[in-house]
């Protein structure tokens, strides 16, 4: 029996206020990505308060067939933290009170950045920016806000804290900056795969834009949807064993050619 089809949606989040929203849907078609919608520079606000899956397709994609979620498998990579630093969580919980050694490297501080974070540094030499001690901390809320509405009301699964469930629409946490390195020294895989999946954006988008991102997002929506079983698309690499921080914090799901597993 053939699998459903994935359809990828792609989240640039902004903020809370102003027109920073990003959103670009794809799905594969043949050996290439097919682009279904691009919507960009409106607000959270237009989306409404209670909102979901289908509008989001919606606002980038207005006329989809009806039963879109039924007919395909929908993934939606977004780019902004969907968790805190465990450290910084239970300081606002008053359950502990962390040691922090102020003569370490930034990303050693438990309060700024949490574990995925730090794998990322460790893999990419590229630090995020922290979700607690950044302006990133509105964007994440947005998304934290409506990733867990949307997943307490069943209507979503997020990685990696909730089991993936047939027939409901998984999120993942992504992070486009790692794919617009053209080169990482020394390592010519990536070089590859980052050229490869930019070969896919669509005709006329623009790097450095909140449209590139959204569409970078997509991609790796698709990505992870397929499970590195097309030709073309690179696998999206899942923490393994033993991570109880990852389950609190979440992670930042990335093409795998880059860089090993944390264990």
């Amino acid at each position: 029996m053939l699998r459903q089809p994935v359809l990828g949606v792609g989240w640039d989040v902004g903020g809370w206020i102003g027109r920073k929203q990003a959103i670009a849907l794809a799905e594969w078609k043949g050996h290439s990505a097919q682009w279904l919608g691009i919507q960009m520079c409106f607000s959270v606000a237009q989306l409404g308060e209670n909102w979901n899956m289908d509008d989001l397709v919606r606002r980038a994609w207005p006329e989809a067939p009806s039963g879109i979620l039924q007919t395909h498998e929908l993934v939606i990579a977004i780019d902004a933290p969907l968790g805190f630093p465990v450290a910084f969580s239970e300081l606002l919980d008053g359950r502990a009170t962390p040691s922090v050694d102020p003569t370490s490297a930034e990303i050693d501080n438990p309060l700024a950045y949490r574990e995925t974070d730090r794998h990322i540094y460790r893999t990419f030499r590229k630090k995020p920016l922290s979700a607690s001690f950044d302006k990133l901390g509105n964007n994440a809320t947005v998304a934290m806000v409506h990733t867990r509405r949307l997943a307490t009301a069943g209507q979503l699964r997020v990685a990696p804290f909730d089991e993936p469930q047939k027939g409901i629409p998984t999120a993942i946490e992504v992070y486009p900056a790692l794919l617009k390195q053209k080169r990482r020294s020394g390592d010519q895989s990536a070089a590859e795969c980052i050229s490869n999946v930019r070969a896919l954006l669509p005709m006329g988008v623009s790097d450095g834009t909140d449209e590139c991102d959204a569409c970078l997002c997509a991609l790796m929506a698709l990505a992870y949807g397929y499970g590195g079983q097309i030709v073309g698309l690179p696998s999206m690499q899942a923490p393994t064993g033993g991570m109880a921080e990852i389950k609190r914090e979440g992670w930042i799901f990335y093409a795998s050619v880059w860089g090993n597993p944390v264990r």
